[in-house]
């Protein structure tokens, strides 16, 4: 199977990943486990957690493939322009994809903490968890080997993975 194929199964295989965390967030909200007194779990999880949950994750999950796109149209080239702006063009990409994310994430945190102030830094843990896993886990894993000096982290893992 070509590289391209499996880099894409990947990517596909941690955005499924990011969706069954989604589920889990809310359901820890909705069950108690994460305590909320301001307002009524089930209402929380359905207006506020799960709208913001989602946009969070389809901003990260997009970047992330948006990404995937955009390695495709460097590969090959990349090496050959590494002295040439290819790492900085790279890089530059990556870490603008990445400020969207983070802006969909402070969006989704303002979106959560409307209704209930309690929630906010419960929020703001579990939906950087799906910031974390739908962009920058799914780009170390997406990533052309040729390309891992561009993501953090991603050199290191996709060696223990085999890839090279």
């Amino acid at each position: 199977m070509p590289q391209q194929t499996w880099e894409f199964i990947f990517l596909a295989l941690v955005t499924c990943f990011g969706l069954v965390v989604i589920s889990v967030e809310s359901w820890l909200f909705a069950s108690g486990i994460i305590p909320l007194s301001q307002v009524e779990p089930e209402t929380f999880v359905r207006n506020s957690f799960t709208p913001a949950a989602q946009l969070a994750f389809w901003v990260a999950a997009i970047c992330a493939g948006v990404w995937w796109v955009f390695t495709l149209k460097l590969r090959g080239k990349y090496l050959s322009s590494m002295h040439n702006g290819g790492y900085q063009k790279a890089t530059i990409v990556w870490y603008l994809l990445g400020a969207c994310t983070l802006v969909s994430y402070g969006f989704a945190l303002w979106y959560c903490g409307k209704d209930s102030p309690e929630a906010i830094p419960y929020a703001l843990v579990l939906l950087l968890v799906n910031v974390v896993i739908n962009y920058w886990v799914a780009t170390i894993v997406s990533t052309p080997w040729d390309m891992v000096a561009v993501v953090p982290m991603a050199y290191e893992v996709q060696s223990m993975l085999g890839r090279k």
